[in-house]
């Protein structure tokens, strides 16, 4: 296919099941890879929220906007292969980041 936001599209979903069955094995449960999507969603304000100190807080600050900021440019030059990979890569920088909040506030 020619349109990358398919590549891109194909990319995510590989890596996600691939960490859906990492998840799976490690955990015995299959449910486990929701909380990759929670994390995503309730993550960076969990880990915004909780009372840490200013260097976590700045630390945490800058990865959510390079992620936000690559998955921008990753758009803007889809039709390019790097930003294909700067899209997936700042995509999976989020999901990471939301798990690190995810769980600095359970």
């Amino acid at each position: 296919m020619k349109n990358p936001f398919f590549k891109i599209g194909v990319a995510l979903s590989l890596i996600f099941v691939i960490a859906w069955i990492i998840l799976w094995v490690k955990s015995g449960d299959p449910r486990s890879v929701l909380l990759l999507f929670i994390g995503a969603l309730v993550g960076p304000y969990m880990g915004l929220s909780f009372p840490f100190g200013l260097t976590f807080k700045v630390g945490y600050s800058i990865a959510l906007f390079l992620s936000f900021a690559g998955f921008i440019a990753g758009v803007t030059f889809r039709k390019r292969i790097w930003g294909q990979a700067l899209t997936v890569l700042a995509v999976v920088g989020w999901f990471l980041c939301g798990l690190i909040g995810l769980g600095t506030g359970t």
